[in-house]
């Protein structure tokens, strides 16, 4: 399919969508929206089910952080509520930042 295009000194540009979406007849508009959609939903998916340590090098999941400090799910969120922990929340899924869970292992430690 040849898209419109206009040229410029920086090379050739797309024209807005807009414009080709007012000359789709309804049932090309509409297979391409459904188009659309399942590649959104796709795209949706392998967000979710990426591996939880990819979201950045400073977060860790909640079972990691329970895994170091020897504590289980709930004692993690008891501490969470009680603010001794700080939790970020991406999506659906909690992490906590590596850099606040050292500071909180040593005290910790300084306190057994």
């Amino acid at each position: 399919m040849k898209r419109n295009t206009k040229t410029s000194p920086a090379g050739p540009q797309y024209q807005p969508a807009a414009l080709l979406i007012d000359k789709m007849p309804g049932a090309t508009l509409a297979a391409r929206l459904d188009t659309i959609e399942k590649a959104i939903t796709r795209l949706a998916d392998c967000i979710e089910t990426r591996p939880a340590s990819t979201p950045g090098k400073d977060l860790i999941t909640r079972q990691e952080a329970a895994a170091l400090f020897g504590v289980t799910l709930p004692t993690l969120d008891d501490w969470t509520n009680k603010k001794i922990l700080t939790a970020y929340k991406i999506g659906r899924r909690i992490y906590y930042k590596s850099p606040e869970i050292s500071a909180a292992l040593i005290q910790k430690r300084g306190t057994l």
